[in-house]
């Protein structure tokens, strides 16, 4: 089970927990974000992708909710198989972003990884995702092309 608190201001804390993947507060915010992710360019592709990667025998997956008062407000989901992990989705509430809350999730998937290879997914367009990771000293290294 993971548990994290940070800062993101002197009175707001961000919790950081584990959830089950079904969890009502996630599949509430997950719902209203599927129609445009899945119409974004790539997005077959990652799907694809991220397919391929849970069907590894040794695949585990884990749901992180970003909270502040009890309120989900963010969201990330990734899969760890063998030494490696994959951080496939990282959402954040238009209202909580620019404050630290992606930031402080990344930081707790990489805190998990137990030492394993991180590599995180973003969509083409998600210039937001892809700054992201870049601030956290992880540059783009693979560009995957699809007809």
């Amino acid at each position: 089970m993971i548990h994290h608190q940070h800062h993101i201001t002197t009175s707001v804390v961000l919790e950081i927990v584990s959830v089950n993947a079904d969890d009502a507060r996630v599949s509430a915010l997950m719902a209203g974000l599927q129609a445009p992710l899945n119409a974004a360019r790539g997005a077959l592709e990652l799907n694809w992708l991220v397919q391929a990667i849970r069907g590894s025998d040794r695949a585990k997956e884990t749901h992180l909710a970003g909270l502040i008062n009890d309120k989900v407000v963010a969201i990330a989901i990734y899969l760890q198989v063998n030494e490696g992990v994959v951080l496939h989705f990282l959402h954040v509430l238009q209202d909580f972003r620019r404050v630290g809350v992606g930031a402080a999730l990344l930081r707790t998937v990489c805190e998990n990884a137990d030492g394993a290879h991180i590599m995180g997914l973003a969509l083409p367009g998600d210039r937001a995702m892809k700054n992201l990771y870049e601030q956290n000293a992880m540059p783009a290294k693979v560009i995957m092309a699809a007809n």
